[in-house]
């Protein structure tokens, strides 16, 4: 009974050497001798442009984008050196970092979902919390729902919902 699975696996053997690609050569040949060498790779600064928000007002500046070391330049400095993050955007505050109720004209709002990238004519300034602009969706009247604060230079803002307890933060 063992000689037929021998000559199973022997037929097996023999078809899959078949089908198994040919040999590469011994020796793979030789380059051209009046090859060029390799050429360095070039590396290109992209022009863009950045939305910013800066003392409560929109604008769109001109960046140099470097993909090489991933660096942002505005008129030759470090983006982040002339756009810091400072006082006048949440991230920079504790009561931000903290989680902290805002309240703004006798209403309290609570950190609503993430930050999200805002432009000039989906949002309007309407105030200011400790330092920061407030903004609401533009043509909101009255005692708006939800109130959007910039959190860094770069339009990115975080939206707060009304809240009537101080309750936990959603979606934060």
């Amino acid at each position: 009974m063992n000689r037929p699975l021998i000559s199973i696996a022997a037929a097996m053997l023999i078809a899959s050497a078949a089908c198994a690609p040919a040999a590469a050569p011994a020796t793979a040949p030789q380059a051209e001798a009046s090859a060029q060498p390799p050429q360095p790779l070039v590396f290109f600064d992209y022009d863009l442009s950045v939305c910013v928000v800066e003392h409560g007002a929109f604008r769109q500046v001109p960046i140099k984008y470097n993909i090489r070391t991933g660096d942002s330049t505005y008129n030759g400095q470090s983006f982040g050196q002339v756009f810091p993050v400072s006082g006048e955007y949440a991230a920079a505050t504790q009561w931000y970092v903290d989680n902290e109720v805002v309240l703004w004209m006798s209403t309290r709002y609570v950190k609503y979902g993430r930050p999200r990238e805002l432009g000039p004519t989906d949002v309007t300034r309407v105030g200011e919390f400790r330092g920061v602009s407030v903004f609401v969706e533009t043509g909101v009247t009255g005692r708006p729902y939800v109130i959007y604060l910039p959190v860094r230079p770069t339009c990115e803002f975080h939206p707060y919902e009304v809240t009537e307890h101080g309750s936990a933060v959603r979606g934060g």
